[in-house]
């Protein structure tokens, strides 16, 4: 398949909170003399001594206490309309991303115009915002109590100070560590983050969060590239940014091998591992075009972001170099240039020597292949700011970007001696000491790169250049419009849900009735202990009503991983491969490789909550340590004590190994399914509150629309349901301690609930193609943000009217068509009386006496959080393709708030059948909304494959023959072997060129010879043409572009194989394309003796956009078709026209790419894409289902 879409996008905005540099300036002045911010970690908001141990086997301690920490910015309470005591309740990255967003915005403020608050879209970039340590201790303190009461040691030798103890504990613990707050709950959730922030600077497009592990940024960057691409939004403000750098944080890598001790240099012997650190880098980006016409300063050009998974490799956290190269390959292919076009790479290079050592084997065998490639020089800005993390490709796409727009190569200090596997002898690569002048190009532009690469294989590179106003304004004129997206199918489900281990047990349930509400079951978690349902306190849930899934385990008897792996491993991981499998399963996918992944999530996940639990206790063993000391016990004793205790409170945690850190990370979700099942494809979590999962999706299906991927899962998934998940939820105060009753009287708030549910989506029409079971067909999904407040909580719904509004638009559907919603409907009293109004809104006017339908699946599972889009889409794709509607649960009393008389909404309470309509297919709609504002929602509805195909059969077909787009002659003989047509073809061309050249096709050299080139562009597209019309193919018109316009007239008939080659064999006589005037004589002279017949099939000619009509004058044609070589080739508009006569069916002989770029704006056509199937016989199959499909073969032969 061609490389997929990519539309330049200008850098309109930069700004960044960095260790030791709080802006822009301060990080260039840093970066050009060599200052790095790393150094040992002071203590701000722990005691480094509790954490460390110098003996790297010591159990919860980390060997290295070094790192590079941000300042904490000083926000302005009043400037950005923060309440105080939310502004104090924010950690210092909370503040750090606020900060660095309004640095980008102030530095965009020229270039965003008059681009309206609802077209500027925010995507950030990151692995969750980390919690503080005194959050984890709230939570679980009624543990570490019990526990030292349970001391014998203590009550034997000094009876009575248990309970003192635990007093003097609680209180101290209370007073100086921060406890849980709905700010400090909510700190983890990346998503509260951006809406926090999109609602401060009024950016009411979608916001979302996405989790690509330590190439997060790279990811935001594309999926911001793909909404901008999609026309959804005009501008988008895009973010990297670390968590809070916590000692559980420095236990875990340390316990992973991948960390440190004091040194941290790229690529270089001295470094044993990484050091962590902090920060946040912020861009905004516009499309190229529109910020050339807004006369924006740009800083840089984003020409092309490759993303690819490894696939199966020898291991989940060692990269690989097969999935590095293939993403770097994928940038380039999009950018149009290649690897000996760039000046400057700026790596991923953590430190870690044997990831160095892949990198720069990846570089090295890139490089390889491009000759006379010029020096290029590596860097790494790691050695300046740590690791980090989720922020690692903000800095240094920031540092990137600021040496080409000052045009000067930074320095990399650290560099002395190349470690193991880095050998700069032989390539191109080099490192410098000092910065200097970037010298000009003498045959383009100054070109950057900068790679990322997290655990489990997801390998993302970009490529970038810099502004030039003459080269790029020329470039923005060419460009075509955004593409519309195209309709998805759905065409397979999975996932394990409450109650229902697969979707036929789910399907099975909601017919039933049947609720899967109930109490925290002890076996999935014990919760009693931590209950109080009296509310008093924040640190201690005050319900335990779920709807829960005891089953953790990872699927061994599917995918074998060793018992050390599996025990280590999520639940959350591992309900996302059960999913995956079965989706997979469903839609009867083999051996697929161009497989996309994107699964919405909220971190963290329950295993890092353990792992925090374990590590935290630090905090009240020390402080017990020094209460002991001051009551006078003896160090032995307070030593057995102390040991008593902790082993009784980690006794059922699990202890921190170097599998922990990859058992917990959310991106391995997605990277462990990309590994086992050998998925080459981009992979990332992606996080938008409870509306995470229908942003997947979007995402998902813009992947498809670009060509990114053949194939994507899209779902959602929560999994940390333990005791710290249900205290983080009841901080809120938002659960319900009753039940779930969505827009039901006795509606309280809602439960919270787990699972995972994915779906298998393609393109239409290659579901079609492919014969696919399709469930149903999503033509559009689309997000918004609440306008401005302050608030993240309230629900507004001129935000969720935007997003409904939108995905009607998108879908290009009437309002009034749809007869079924499924609501986000929570059950909360403020929320569901807001969501109706929302739907009265768009789908309430002008209804009459048309209902429609609404449920919400939570009635039945509770809330699912970030997985509740993906089940709720789940079941509507079910009851489309079963054309049943499943009863609401529970609904008995309408909630009197909403004016149910005034609305067409009706509440199912049975199982009714979905009747079919005249007027249009089955229709439905789904929502998804979340806190911070965030709201999606969904068109689907019900495949239709006779009504499309009696739509296609009044439909004019055209086949279409591009310049250079055909395949060559060696890749017909597979063909010719089989078909006899083909046969006869690959003779008649080969005979007439022999007698034109003296030697036979077969030994002669496309790659020598533009003759060559030109015959076999001809001869397989003809052939190609006549095995199809064999089969049957009714086509109405012939369109060639360049050399295909011999090939069009050939296939019609008009012209005969042997005079084509002889015109084509002069032309290349006469200097490649005759372009000399005095060679237009000859070639006018060679045509006019040539036998023109009247055409077969009608024939549009690309170059005056007029038909082939018989009778022609042969000097007519010959002087037309001697044009050919003189003026340029201008399919697009021909295309257009031959849309505008009827054409909405297209073929082309070559790869799809040609002529896709052409279709890109043109509505209601189908058009075949080309993957690259395993040889031409697949190839050919692939056209004839295509051809049947859309009923394109005469009945005859049909």
């Amino acid at each position: 398949m061609s490389a997929p879409r990519f539309r330049p996008v200008a850098i309109v905005g930069v700004g960044c909170v960095l260790p030791r540099a709080n802006d822009v300036e301060s990080f260039w002045t840093q970066v050009m003399t060599g200052a790095s911010a790393l150094g040992p970690l002071d203590a701000r908001e722990f005691r480094p001594e509790w954490y460390f141990a110098a003996d790297r086997s010591a159990p919860d301690r980390t060997h290295s206490l070094h790192g590079a920490l941000v300042e904490e910015p000083r926000l302005d309470a009043k400037k950005y309309r923060i309440p105080p005591k939310v502004l104090w309740d924010m950690h210092r990255m909370q503040l750090a991303f606020i900060e660095a967003t309004a640095q980008a915005l102030d530095d965009a403020r020229g270039g965003l115009g008059a681009v309206a608050p609802e077209r500027i879209g925010l995507v950030l970039g990151s692995l969750g915002g980390g919690l503080r340590p005194g959050s984890r201790v709230q939570a679980r303190l009624v543990d570490m109590l019990r526990s030292l009461s349970a001391s014998t040691t203590l009550n034997a030798h000094h009876p009575g100070l248990a309970s003192e103890l635990a007093e003097v504990l609680t209180q101290q613990l209370d007073a100086e560590l921060a406890g849980t707050s709905e700010t400090e709950a909510t700190a983890s959730f990346s998503s509260i983050w951006a809406g926090r922030a999109a609602k401060l600077f009024d950016l009411r497009g979608p916001h979302f969060a996405v989790d690509a592990g330590y190439a997060s940024t790279l990811a935001a960057l594309q999926s911001a590239s793909q909404q901008l691409n999609a026309g959804d939004c005009d501008a988008v403000v895009v973010a990297g940014c670390s968590q809070l750098l916590t000692p559980h944080d420095l236990v875990a890598f340390s316990k992973l091998g991948g960390l440190g001790t004091t040194v941290l240099a790229p690529f270089d012997r001295r470094s044993s591992g990484t050091l962590l650190g902090e920060g946040v880098g912020v861009f905004v980006l516009r499309r190229l075009d529109d910020a050339v016409s807004a006369e924006a300063k740009v800083h840089a050009v984003i020409r092309g972001i490759g993303a690819a998974s490894e696939g199966q490799g020898p291991s989940l956290v060692v990269p690989d170099s097969k999935g590095q190269v293939l993403a770097m390959r994928r940038a380039y292919a999009q950018a149009g240039y290649g690897p000996r076009d760039v000046q400057y790479v700026e790596c991923h290079a953590a430190g870690i020597p044997s990831e160095d050592a892949t990198e720069f084997r990846s570089l090295s065998a890139l490089w390889r292949d491009e000759a006379g490639t010029a020096p290029v020089m590596l860097g790494g800005v790691k050695e300046l700011t740590g690791h980090l993390q989720a922020a690692s490709g903000a800095a240094g796409l920031l540092k990137a970007t600021l040496a080409l727009s000052r045009r000067v190569l930074p320095p990399q200090r650290s560099f002395q001696e190349g470690a193991e596997g880095v050998s700069l002898e032989g390539t191109p690569f080099y490192f410098a000491k000092q910065g200097s002048p970037w010298p000009a190009v003498a045959d383009g532009l100054r070109r950057a790169s900068v790679s990322a690469f997290g655990f489990g294989g997801l390998c993302f590179h970009l490529t970038l250049e810099e502004f030039s106003a003459n080269v790029h304004s020329r470039l923005a004129r060419t460009l075509p419009p955004p593409r519309p997206s195209e309709p998805v199918a759905i065409v397979g489900l999975g996932g394990v849900f409450p109650g229902a281990a697969n979707v036929e047990q789910l399907w099975s349930n909601l017919l039933a009735k049947h609720c899967a509400i109930g109490a925290m079951p002890p076996e999935r978690a014990e919760t009693a202990r931590y209950l109080d349902p009296t509310r008093k306190s924040k640190a201690r849930p005050y319900t335990n009503l779920v709807g829960t899934i005891v089953d953790g385990s990872w699927p061994q008897g599917q995918v074998r991983v060793s018992d050390e792996v599996s025990s280590q491993i999520d639940r959350g991981q591992s309900w996302t491969m059960r999913a995956a499998l079965q989706a997979l399963q469903d839609s009867g996918t083999v051996d697929a490789k161009r497989v996309g992944l994107a699964m919405g999530y909220m971190p963290p996940l329950e295993r890092e909550f353990q792992a925090q639990a374990r590590v935290y206790y630090a905090e009240f063993d020390g402080r017990l340590a020094e209460h002991l000391r001051q009551r006078g016990v003896d160090d032995a004793t307070a030593a057995l004590i102390r040991g008593e205790v902790e082993r009784d409170y980690k006794k059922d945690l699990p202890p921190i190994t170097e599998q922990t850190l990859p058992g917990y990370l959310g991106s391995l979700a997605v990277g462990r399914v990309a590994h086992h099942l050998d998925f080459q494809g981009p992979a990332m979590m992606v996080e938008s509150a409870c509306a995470s999962s229908l942003a997947a999706v979007e995402l998902g299906a813009q992947w498809l629309s670009t060509g990114e991927c053949d194939l994507v899962l899209a779902g959602g998934m929560y999994a940390s349901l333990g005791v710290d998940g249900l205290v983080q939820w009841c901080s809120f105060g938002g659960l319900s301690q009753s039940g779930s009753f969505p827009f039901d009287a006795r509606a309280d708030g809602y439960v919270t609930s787990e699972g995972a549910a994915m779906l298998a989506l393609k393109r239409l029409s290659d579901a079609e193609a492919a014969g696919d079971r399709v469930y149903a067909v999503i033509r559009a999904v689309a997000g918004a943000t609440d306008p401005k407040s302050a608030s993240i909580w309230a629900p507004s719904s001129e935000g969720q009217v935007q997003a409904v509004r939108r995905a009607v638009e998108k879908a290009g559907v009437s309002p009034d068509g749809l007869q079924y919603l499924e609501g986000h409907g929570t059950g909360t009293p403020v929320g569901d009386p807001v969501e109706v109004e929302t739907y009265r809104a768009v789908y309430g006017q002008g209804r009459v006496g048309k209902q429609v339908l609404l449920g919400s699946i939570k009635s039945n599972l509770g809330h699912l959080n970030s997985g509740a889009g993906a089940v709720s889409l789940l079941k509507v794709a079910l009851a489309l393709h079963r054309g049943q509607v499943p009863p609401n649960v529970g609904f008995a009393t309408p909630n009197p708030a909403i004016p149910w008389r005034e609305l067409p909404f009706r509440v199912p309470t049975d199982l009714e059948p979905w009747a079919a309509s005249e007027e249009g297919p089955r229709r439905a709609g789904v929502t998804s909304l979340g806190l911070g504002g965030t709201s999606y929602h969904a068109v689907v509805e019900e495949f239709s494959p006779q009504r499309r195909r009696d739509g296609l059969i009044a439909r004019r077909v055209s086949w279409v023959f591009p310049h250079r787009g055909a395949r060559s002659e060696a890749m017909l003989r597979e063909l010719s072997a089989r078909f006899a047509c083909v046969k006869e073809t690959l003779t008649e061309v080969g005979a007439a060129f022999e007698s034109l050249t003296g030697q036979p096709l077969h030994a002669a050299s496309r790659a020598e010879d533009a003759f060559v080139a030109d015959v076999a562009e001809v001869l397989t597209g003809v052939a190609y043409f006549r095995l199809l019309r064999s089969y049957g193919l009714r086509v109405d018109v012939l369109l060639g572009e360049g050399t295909g316009e011999y090939s069009a007239l050939v296939a019609s008939g008009m012209l005969g194989v042997k005079d084509a080659l002889s015109a084509l064999h002069l032309r290349a006589r006469l200097g490649g394309s005759a372009h000399a005037v005095e060679g237009l004589p000859r070639l006018r002279a060679e045509l006019s003796r040539f036998t023109w017949r009247a055409p077969e099939v009608a024939v549009l000619s690309a170059i005056h956009g007029r038909y082939y009509e018989a009778p022609l004058p042969e000097a007519f044609l010959a002087r037309h078709l001697a044009l050919l070589d003189t003026q340029p080739s201008r399919l697009g508009p021909h295309v257009r026209l031959l849309h505008d006569d009827g054409v909405r069916v297209f073929l082309e002989a070559g790869t799809g790419e040609t002529l896709g770029a052409c279709l890109q704006t043109l509505p209601d056509v189908v058009r075949l894409e080309h993957p690259t199937p395993a040889g031409e016989v697949a190839r050919f199959h692939r056209l004839l289902a295509f051809s049947d499909v859309h009923r394109l073969l005469n009945e005859s032969v049909r």
